[in-house]
C-alpha cells in the first residue's frame, strides 16, 4: 500500500493500518517501515521522537490484552528510562503491557493508542520516583480513569497529546467493558 508516497506494505489488520496512517498524517514520514520483501506484507512502522516518546512503533498485529478491559494491542510507545532492578518484577506483574529492556534501558507501553501508552509509561515513571505503588490495582485505576472518565489521573506534562486523543476518546474506546481476572500460577 502506498500512502502519501510512502510504501507502508500490505496490512492484514485495519486497526493498526488506520492508526499508522493517522500517525503519518500528523507526524510525517516514519523512520522505518518494516515489510516482507518477498510479498510486501506489512510488519510495522516506527517513528522517532514524537509526542514526547523516544520511539513509537505500530505493529500489524491482532494481539489482545485483558485488563482492565479487553482491547487490541498494536501501538508500542517507548522511553529510555532506567528501572531499578527491585521494581522490574512488580511492574511486570502490574501489567503484561509493560515491557522493560534492561540492556538498553528502554521501557515500552503496548496498547492501542498513544494515550494509554503514555499512561502506562507515566505509571512506570511514578513507580520509579516513589509516587506510585507498582501494583495491578494502581495501574488499572489509572487506565480506567482515562477510559471511563476521560481524565489523566494523575496529570503529567511530558506527553504532548498531539493527536488530541484525550479530547476525542475514540482511540481508546472499549467495545466491551467486561473486566477479566487472569490467574498466574508459577511453579
Amino acid at each position: 500500500m502506498n500512502y502519501r508516497g510512502i510504501d507502508i506494505g500490505e496490512w492484514e489488520y485495519n486497526g493498526p493500518r488506520d492508526y499508522a496512517i493517522k500517525l503519518i498524517d500528523v507526524f510525517g514520514e516514519p523512520l522505518y517501515v518494516e515489510k516482507n520483501p518477498a510479498n510486501g506484507s506489512a510488519g510495522s512502522i516506527t517513528f522517532g521522537n514524537i509526542d514526547g516518546f523516544d520511539t513509537v512503533r505500530v505493529v500489524d498485529a491482532n494481539t489482545n490484552k485483558f485488563h482492565p478491559y479487553p482491547a487490541k494491542v498494536f501501538v508500542e510507545a517507548s522511553l529510555f528510562v532506567t528501572v531499578p532492578r527491585e521494581l522490574i518484577g512488580a511492574l511486570k506483574l502490574a501489567s503484561p503491557t509493560i515491557l522493560i529492556d534492561e540492556l538498553t534501558q528502554k521501557v515500552t507501553g503496548r496498547c492501542a493508542s498513544l494515550t494509554i501508552s503514555a499512561v502506562t509509561l507515566n505509571f512506570v515513571i511514578d513507580c520509579i520516583n516513589g509516587t506510585a505503588t507498582a501494583s495491578r490495582q494502581e495501574y488499572d485505576r489509572r487506565v480506567k480513569r482515562v477510559i471511563d472518565d476521560e481524565v489523566l489521573d494523575p496529570e503529567f506534562s511530558w506527553w504532548s497529546d498531539t493527536l488530541r486523543e484525550m479530547n476525542s476518546n475514540r482511540s481508546f474506546e472499549i467495545n466491551d467493558k467486561n473486566e477479566c481476572e487472569v490467574e498466574l500460577k508459577l511453579d
